[in-house]
């Protein structure tokens, strides 16, 4: 499954908002910010096995 994301800088924080599914997650930095896109997929999708890879 591929889930796309808008990345952006709001000047403080890296934002992460999922397209067309709702996930939206933030990181001090860019790193952090992939780290933290990873995880919310993760659990968004934890209780759809069809979702799942």
């Amino acid at each position: 499954m591929m889930v796309k994301f808008e990345v952006y800088s709001d000047g403080s924080w890296w934002c992460g908002r999922g397209i067309g599914v709702d996930i939206f997650t933030q990181g001090k930095t860019l790193d952090a910010l992939m780290k933290n896109i990873r995880e919310a997929v993760q659990l968004h999708f934890e209780d759809d096995p069809e979702k799942r890879e």
